[in-house]
């Protein structure tokens, strides 16, 4: 199977708990580029995968200036972000953790589900 596709993106918040994933959007795996956002962040990065882990660091910035100026799910206003995940059930699946580059410590679960293969 390949990680090629789009896929719902989801996390927790900062400042929540870190066991409900109540944040998210919609990002596209393509040739080891992520393209995605949500209804106020945009997000443009690359990935690798090996051995069944994906690994990659995204740009994230806040696209939509029909609302104030907004903070991430790291309480920040966008920055390079991190990720690493494990792929599961025939790589419909990830798990793992996204954290802000300069800060590893504040790492955040992730889970992603696969929506569609790309044609």
């Amino acid at each position: 199977m390949s990680v090629e596709g789009m896929w719902c993106f989801l996390t927790a918040q900062n400042d929540g708990p870190r066991d409900q994933l109540v944040a998210g959007g919609v990002v596209t795996l393509e040739t080891g580029r992520i393209f995605g956002g949500d209804s106020i962040m945009a997000y443009k990065g690359t990935y690798e995968v090996g051995n069944g882990r994906i690994e990659g660091i995204v740009d994230t910035w806040q696209f939509n200036q029909m609302v104030s100026p907004a903070d991430d799910v790291f309480g920040q206003r966008g920055g390079k972000r991190k990720f690493e995940g494990q792929l599961l059930f025939e790589d419909r699946e990830i798990v793992g953790h996204i954290w802000p580059e300069d800060a590893p410590n504040g790492a955040l679960p992730i889970r992603l589900v696969k929506i569609t293969d790309l044609d």
